[in-house]
């Protein structure tokens, strides 16, 4: 599997906090919800624009990319984005245990490729090599989330490798 390293180009990762390897319990998948062809310099840039409310009231400005991994399903080639001891921003209080990869495409609407999962496994596994102990879980099974993601053709096929044992 080639990834593509986007993590100096990206780099506006060096303002966050990092951690441990042993923190890593969840590997988390998500979707874009929007066309397959997103670019992961999009969504940079969607990350880069939003305003967080923290618990205490303060806005801050989020800091790009929240994923460590992600796929652009119109080409079906996977980069990285973060690296994997920077805490990511993709699981509302459940960032600091946790690998987020995403998906581009609307998988609420539609089944993804057979070649993007096929791609994504290889991730996964790559992922479970690193941290074996952590849980592959979709977004709307972590904890604090209330959302779709990764959709519901998405999420069936995470539910089915994780019944059949393969990740």
């Amino acid at each position: 599997m080639n990834v593509i390293d986007l993590t100096a180009q990206l780099a506006i990762h060096r303002r966050r906090s990092r951690r441990r390897a042993s923190d890593i319990g969840f590997i988390v998948i998500h979707h874009t919800a929007s066309p397959k062809g997103t670019t992961p310099y999009q969504v940079h840039g969607w990350h880069l624009s939003t305003t967080h409310i923290l618990s205490d009231g303060t806005r801050v400005r989020g800091k790009g990319m929240g994923y460590h991994a992600y796929i652009q399903a119109d080409i079906n080639q996977a980069f990285k984005c973060l690296p994997d001891l920077v805490i990511g921003c993709h699981s509302r209080g459940m960032n600091t245990p946790s690998i987020g990869i995403c998906v581009s495409g609307d998988y609420q609407a539609q089944e993804p490729p057979d070649p993007v999962l096929d791609t994504l496994y290889e991730l996964i596994k790559h992922y479970k090599t690193a941290y074996p102990a952590a849980l592959v879980r979709g977004h709307r099974e972590m904890r604090f989330s209330h959302t779709l993601c990764p959709g519901r053709f998405l999420h069936e096929v995470i539910v089915n490798w994780r019944k059949a044992g393969t990740i």
